[in-house]
């Protein structure tokens, strides 16, 4: 939940400033008696928008915890545009990069939402090691969608610095974390584990690339 409150916090945070301005603009040329009918609707125009766009926010995060357990073939592109979506402001404001490369189109099995989980954990996780890797300035995550006659896969690779050889194999265990104790709990890898091999019948593995680490999901195609 402070997780979803922080997202919604930046997400917020942007048309806010924006509504600010536009009201600031109203009334600096109210008082200088330059207020002109035009000016009214192009910053009522400004308001209105972003306020939209605060409210479509809350119905999304609205939707991300609904607890409908329904499993229905979707497929996973929809649910990963969303996830950035709700988290993009956060990227942003870290200097964080993203590159979605979609080269399959198919459908797999299983809960939307508990999919949607396991991407923002893994998202989240990336963030967090991108921000905390010295000197860095900047960093990206990418997404790749691929697919064989059997598996759909998504990598997602940052560029944090990897994952140490002498903790890889223990990150997926319930309660282990390298974060402090009240910025994180440890069960986010090991749910998306626990979803991704039980309920999806896939499996979640890490290695480390050139620049970071490297989550695949690799989930069987024509279940039901």
């Amino acid at each position: 939940m402070g997780e979803m409150i922080e997202s919604i916090a930046h997400q917020w945070r942007q048309p806010l400033n924006i509504i600010g301005l536009a009201v600031a603009e109203i009334e600096m040329k109210r008082s200088f008696g330059l207020l002109k009918e035009e000016e009214i609707e192009k910053n009522s125009t400004i308001i209105n928008n972003n306020l939209a766009f605060m409210s479509n926010t809350i119905d999304d995060f609205r939707n991300f915890f609904n607890t409908d357990k329904k499993s229905v073939h979707f497929d996973p592109i929809g649910p990963i545009h969303e996830i950035f979506a709700l988290i993009g402001e956060q990227l942003r404001y870290a200097n964080i990069t993203y590159r979605i490369d979609e080269q399959c189109h198919k459908e797999i099995f299983g809960v939307v939402n508990e999919f949607k989980q396991v991407i923002l954990n893994i998202v989240n996780n990336a963030k967090e090691a991108i921000k905390s890797k010295h000197n860095s300035t900047e960093g990206k995550i990418d997404v790749i969608l691929r697919c064989d006659a059997t598996h759909f896969y998504i990598d997602i690779s940052d560029t944090g610095g990897g994952i140490s050889p002498s903790i890889q194999e223990r990150i997926f265990e319930p309660y282990f974390t390298t974060k402090l104790h009240e910025k994180g709990t440890g069960i986010g890898l090991y749910m998306s584990k626990v979803i991704i091999e039980k309920h999806f019948e896939g499996l979640l593995s890490v290695s480390n690339n050139r620049e970071g680490a490297l989550f695949t999901l690799s989930i069987p195609l024509g279940r039901e």
